[in-house]
């Protein structure tokens, strides 16, 4: 009997309830039950619904066929994206109360807001790349740390897995690599504690360093939406994988720099500039997180930065200084250490920027190029988290940026208080 991985990504709604375990229906007409072999885990959620994630071996009738009890009340429409021997299904509507294939263990309240200024705490990361056994088994320890910090979310900030050697090219070869990633320990076990949003980078785009103009954009972009429940993708105006949502009292808003990027011109486009300045403008957020692929503020001398675009960036940054927009702090991947960068501005309040990757990739082993913006004591050259925790009231509010290392073990802290990050 045909063996294949089916992916389901699926919303639920109730007023009052969380969505905590999910296990398998006996009543399923099929030679074997489904299996379980990633997640579940819990994406973008409100007081009104949740978004889970999970992953199924099928074992259907080996005909790709999709069991009635999905169909009937998941799947409207199927996403032919070539696959072999697995099927994606696109996200529907999942009703509370409604039989389906898994079953809803139900406690607590479902994604409940944080009020005010009451503290937050989440995880921040970049630059997973799966490997084989051996050294996967010393550096997925750093998943374990994360696991043990219990942050109530985290950001993957881009190549949150790695495509390589042409796998780009094929459906079946992305999909492989995105498998191996999730059911690997002890991934897996940290996706499954907490909840998860994503944007990406070059690596989970396709070729190193690749833009707009790369030919299978949309099939990558229909594979990044397969496999995270963000709250969106793009808008009516762009595609991509830019979204925002909103924790107590913070925003975060989520960056694409290359579905609609052009080497040397801009690494957003205009609709998702737009886009970002309309979302600072109505924020009340006390914070405004500000989250991307690749850094913004250095000029790197090796690598990618947002100075490859000067019009670009020189227009977004005037616009927030003649703006003055409050809150406002930058983060970062991609560039294999972690460091937190500081521009002082003539007419505003200092701008931040928290680079924070590899979680397990390789490390940068050239000599750090001596930048204005660096500052002291926070250029790590290990693998690494981030943990930001907002407290405090007031004249005291503070987001405290914590850097670990993959023991869970903390090399820097950093905090910057609310009433220093406004004119």
């Amino acid at each position: 009997m045909l063996n294949f991985p089916l992916l389901i990504i699926f919303t639920v709604q109730n007023d009052s309830m969380r969505l905590i375990i999910l296990l398998l229906f006996p009543f399923l007409a099929i030679a074997q039950q489904d299996r379980i072999i990633a997640g579940p885990f819990q994406g973008h959620s409100t007081n009104e619904f949740a978004r889970y994630w999970v992953m199924l071996e099928d074992y259907s009738n080996g005909n790709q066929r999709i069991p009635d009890a999905l169909s009937s009340y998941i799947l409207a429409e199927k996403e032919k994206l070539g696959f072999k021997h697995h099927q994606i299904i696109k996200e529907e509507s999942v009703r509370f109360g409604k039989q389906y294939t898994l079953k809803i263990s139900l406690e607590d309240p479902v994604g409940k807001e944080k009020d005010g200024s009451k503290d937050l705490h989440f995880l921040v990361g970049s630059c997973y790349y799966p490997h084989k056994e051996k050294t996967a088994n010393k550096r997925n320890v750093i998943f374990n740390s994360m696991k043990e910090k219990s942050g109530e979310f985290m950001i993957w900030m881009g190549d949150n897995t790695y495509y390589q050697f042409g796998e780009w090219e094929n459906d079946q070869a992305m999909f492989n690599k995105w498998r191996h990633s999730r059911i690997t320990e002890p991934v897996n076990s940290f996706l499954k504690s907490t909840q998860h949003y994503a944007i990406w980078d070059d690596h989970d785009f396709g070729p190193n360093d690749s833009h707009g103009d790369f030919k299978r954009k949309s099939n990558a972009l229909a594979m990044f939406k397969a496999m995270w429940p963000n709250p969106s993708f793009g808008n009516d105006q762009a595609k991509g994988v830019f979204t925002k949502f909103t924790k107590g009292d913070a925003e975060f808003f989520l960056l694409d720099g290359r579905y609609n990027s052009i080497a040397n011109l801009q690494m957003f486009g205009p609709e998702q500039i737009a886009w970002l300045k309309a979302g600072l403008l109505e924020s009340k957020a006390n914070f405004k997180f500000i989250i991307t692929g690749t850094q913004l503020l250095p000029n790197n001398a090796f690598g990618e930065d947002w100075l490859s675009c000067p019009d670009e960036r020189t227009d977004f940054l005037n616009f927030l200084e003649q703006s003055n927009i409050p809150g406002v702090i930058l983060f970062s991947g991609d560039r294999h250490y972690t460091e937190l960068n500081k521009m002082d501005r003539a007419n505003s309040y200092p701008l931040y920027e928290y680079s924070c990757s590899p979680l397990t990739s390789y490390l940068y082993l050239a000599k750090k190029w001596n930048s204005k913006v660096l500052q002291k004591k926070t250029f790590v050259r290990t693998h690494n988290f981030g943990e930001i925790k907002l407290s405090g009231e007031g004249g005291n509010r503070k987001c405290t940026i914590n850097t670990y290392n993959r023991k869970g073990q903390l090399i820097w802290t950093q905090d910057l208080f609310l009433n220093t990050l406004s004119h």
